[in-house]
């Protein structure tokens, strides 16, 4: 085995505490270096450590006696044989853990090799149908648990949805037949909510090619207009060369037209997906941010291209066709094999944008483990009801209504109870943090003017409420909070509430997903809340599962006389390890008179102020400081408030992730059933005991006309093979329907949890 050598003692060598000279390419000693360096030191392992490098080496092993060999996998093995005198200050524990971290390192670089597991199939075409349950075979379980579903599942979307195919190596794709639409269909139906106000910002003038609806998230869903080359896929043996978007006959430029149709087009999916921490962007990501190459890549996502319809891709009667649970999928050789997502404009009314936009979120869904949301007659459900709160299922046919939502099978005879929020942030889309509190303690300042009220937000969650404080001298207020005006999915229900949290006053009109108050206020502290709600029955309307999105609150209040502000901090952490970063919110501050028109920050150690109602901050040294956060509101006023940090001096942690999340469904004694999340936790290769593990249960069940949501919190302690199971609360055995797992934080003494890894998984039955 060919090894390079360097050896550091205070005795053999002045170099220690010196910048060391690389390591000879042909040097060649003993495989034991215990044998040229002294003695082992009291306290100080005879083993020896690994590093990743040899400057990680030389710097772990600051103040010690040691010996270096380079192996031939790239790994530095270092022998350590005691003090030279300034070791004290590096206690010999904290060297450890810096090996122990290094190695795992190493270990992620050495699973970045891998590729996702799948079943080993090899079929002579693609299958659809019955051909395709029988050419799995015995291999139909195995396949159907990587698509989170059961075998029967499975089976039954093979023998009832023709759009559900198997490729040659066993993978399931769609193939969709309905997003081939006549010319002009179906637009009498798409009218959208009008109003004043807006979800989002104006993009009249914005650049098409540079729309982001979450930048700087890990996740990213790509919509490529330009013309993609796809190589080295699972869709074609040959280089595939996509059109870009043209709906004039005119391929070399983009009009006007075409341009106003890409933003609007993007809009419309930015909304679909705004409950996730997923940035959706018209703007060419670098190919690391779209691509995952290990299970340790943490910035990754899908291309959905929209392009004229291809022979190779389908037989010219289709309008997209996507690879399903493949958003996460990681190949350190072939990364995009099974992306992208294709979406054929040319059959959806020529590039018309509602049409576009609903085929984008559907295949995109498709990627993200979602499959067809129809019933006993159709694949795809095409919805109810009419009018501006007509509904229909993302994942069945969206064109026709003007809010589609994300579903779990509630509409009447629905065939897939498969719960899509769930899935998808199982499947690698997180949801997003919550950007308001739900509750009146935790209320923000109403943004804008008391004249001109201007506060945007996004309703993430069903459960989610946004509330908002704000201090009136009495008389009368109008309040509008309207959804997204061009793709609305969001119903509104507003509330007005007092000091004390009792409803004042309330507005959500049948026919309207908008909602608004005028009403007449004593002077005093009150609170506007916001949530997503349903309509009527589940046979003409929708429940408030998919009531989701983004929305503007307008209107304007009467000044209160003028009171100094009220000065408020959030701080997080408060008390960590030197370096800590500190982020600090002084948005829970509020003004009486007015409103807050400057933040200023002293951090306390001596650093330049800075402003804004939202900081971060490194406190570098250890020590304890004193934040101060002075705010003064539009009629000058000001005050002050402070919060204590307390930076402690940092002691080395290994890192540790989550190795592998399964999901599995127990069935019990009297008529009950459970499921079952089996979580994995190492630190590189090492499976790390003792283990404490917390998670979320998330999704829901239907049996005969019961539905119960799954919810509720999991805790466990990994066990010898650093394994814990976490169960479910009691479900009925007969349901059907989707359970799914996320784990929210795992803890040991000497570890950090960096959060990377399998941390969620669901599955449907």
């Amino acid at each position: 085995m060919n090894k390079q050598t360097f050896i550091a003692s205070a005795v053999l060598t002045t170099l220690v505490g010196c910048a060391t000279p690389p390591i000879e390419q042909n040097a060649s000693i003993e495989n034991d270096l215990s044998t040229e360096l002294p003695a082992s030191a009291a306290g100080i392992s005879s083993e020896p450590l690994y590093f990743s490098s040899q400057q990680e080496a030389e710097s772990a092993l600051v103040g010690y006696n040691y010996g270096l060999t380079l192996l031939a996998d790239g790994r530095v093995q270092a022998f350590v044989s005691g003090l030279n005198g300034s070791g004290m200050e590096n206690p010999f524990e904290v060297v450890r853990a810096k090996s122990h971290s290094s190695a795992a390192k190493i270990a992620d670089l050495a699973e970045a090799e891998t590729e996702m597991a799948f079943p080993q199939i090899t079929l002579t075409e693609k299958k659809n149908g019955q051909a395709a349950i029988d050419a799995l075979g015995d291999k139909l379980g195995d396949v159907a648990k990587a698509y989170d579903m059961s075998g029967e599942r499975l089976e039954d979307i093979l023998r009832t949805d023709s759009s559900a195919w198997i490729d040659e190596s066993g993978r399931l794709l769609y193939i969709d037949e309905h997003t081939k639409i006549p010319q002009g269909q179906g637009e009498q139906e798409t009218a959208t909510v009008t109003s004043s106000g807006s979800g989002t910002a104006s993009i009249a003038t914005t650049d098409p090619f540079a729309l982001h609806s979450k930048p700087g998230s890990n996740r990213v869903i790509y919509l490529d207009f330009n013309g993609h080359v796809a190589t080295n896929t699972a869709w074609s043996t040959t280089t595939l060369n996509a059109q870009a978007y043209d709906i004039d006959g005119n391929p070399g430029a983009f009009s006007g037209a075409e341009l106003n149709n890409i933003r609007e087009i993007w809009q419309r999916v930015a909304e679909d997906y705004a409950p996730f921490d997923v940035d959706v962007t018209t703007q060419e990501p670098t190919l690391d941010a779209l691509r995952r190459t290990s299970t340790s890549d943490i910035q990754y996502g899908t291309r959905a291209v929209v392009t004229r319809s291809m022979p190779q891709l389908c037989n010219q009667t289709c309008g997209g066709v996507a690879y399903v649970n493949v958003f996460s999928y990681y190949s350190a050789a072939y990364p995009e094999r099974y992306r992208p997502a294709w979406v054929f404009f040319d059959k959806l009314g020529n590039g018309y944008p509602k049409y576009v936009a609903e085929a984008i979120s559907h295949e995109v869904g498709h990627n993200l483990n979602l499959n067809h949301d129809g019933n006993a007659t159709t694949g795809y459900y095409t919805g109810q009801g009419s009018g501006a709160t007509g509904w229909a299922p993302i994942m069945g046919v969206g064109y026709y209504k003007p809010v589609s939502q994300w579903s779990k099978g509630e509409y009447p005879g629905a065939n897939n109870l498969q719960d899509d929020l769930a899935v998808i942030n199982a499947a690698g889309a997180a949801v997003r943090p919550d950007d308001f509190a739900d509750t009146t303690a935790g209320a923000a300042p109403l943004a804008g003017d008391s004249s001109a009220v201007s506060q945007n937000g996004i309703i993430e969650r069903t459960t989610d409420a946004d509330v908002f404080v704000f201090s009136t001298g009495g008389g009368s207020a109008q309040f509008n909070v309207t959804p997204d005006t061009t793709a609305p999915n969001l119903d509104v229900l507003l509330k007005l509430l007092d000091a004390q949290g009792n409803t004042v006053a309330q507005a959500n009109p049948v026919d309207s997903l908008a909602a608004s108050l005028n009403v007449s206020l004593n002077a005093g502290k009150y609170f506007l809340r916001i949530e997503g709600v349903g309509k009527g029955d589940l046979i003409t309307g929708y429940s408030d599962y998919g009531s989701l999105g983004q929305y503007q609150i307008t209107g304007n209040y009467p000044v209160v006389a003028a009171v100094p502000p009220a000065a408020v901090i959030s701080a997080l952490p408060t008390v960590g390890d030197a370096p800590l970063n500190v982020t600090l919110n002084g948005s829970g501050s509020s003004a009486r008179s007015g409103s807050i028109s400057s933040y200023a920050w002293n951090f306390g150690d001596g650093s330049a102020a800075t402003s804004g109602a939202s900081v971060s901050h490194i406190y570098n040294t250890p020590g304890a400081y004193t934040a101060t956060l002075t705010v003064t509101d539009s009629s000058g006023l000001k005050t002050s408030t402070s919060q204590s940090i307390q930076a402690a001096q940092s002691v080395v942690a290994v890192n540790m992730k989550v190795a592998s999340t399964v999901v599995t469904r127990k069935l019990l004694s009297g008529g009950k059933s459970q499921c079952v999340a089996d979580i994995a936790v190492k630190s590189g290769i090492s499976t790390i005991t003792g283990a404490s593990i917390y998670g979320t249960w998330s999704g829901s069940v239907t049996s005969g006309t019961t539905k119960t949501n799954v919810t509720g919190t999991s805790y466990a302690i990994t066990g010898t093979k650093g394994t814990a199971s976490l169960s479910s609360a009691l479900l009925p055995s007969n349901s059907k329907g989707t359970c799914a797992f996320t784990v929210t934080k795992v803890v040991k003494s000497g570890y950090l949890y960096d959060g990377s890894g399998a941390i969620s998984r669901s599955l449907s039955w």
